[in-house]
């Protein structure tokens, strides 16, 4: 439960700029879809992306475009799930990126942040 209150205090802050839904607006409640959304926060150039692959969504894989990112920026991104690190710079974000999550269903959480 500690660690449940830890990461939200981490991340509530995301949750009072900007927000981008990733993969639509349709139907957000079969199991068979993606669902994944963007918490950017421009006052420091940070923010995360939330994704969960539902129980029957065959492809492990989905393609999404950030918003809202300066393209000149380099960004670290941390995949919270693996402790895994890249840099990426803004237009590459912008133009589209892929999440992997093997499992179904699972979720996936990446935290961004200028370099």
């Amino acid at each position: 439960m500690q660690q449940c209150v830890a990461d939200f205090k981490e991340l509530r802050s995301y949750f009072y700029e900007d927000y981008y839904p990733l993969t639509g607006l349709d139907d957000l409640t079969g199991d068979n879809i993606w669902l994944a959304y963007q918490l950017n926060k421009p006052s420091d150039n940070s923010g995360v992306v939330v994704a969960f692959r539902r129980t029957d969504t065959h492809s492990n894989t989905v393609s999404v475009k950030l918003k809202g990112l300066n393209p000149d920026t380099t960004y670290i991104v941390y995949n919270d799930n693996d402790k895994s690190e890249t840099h990426k710079t803004g237009k590459e974000l912008v133009e589209g990126i892929t999440l992997i999550v093997d499992s179904a269903p699972g979720s996936l959480l990446l935290k961004y942040y200028s370099k």
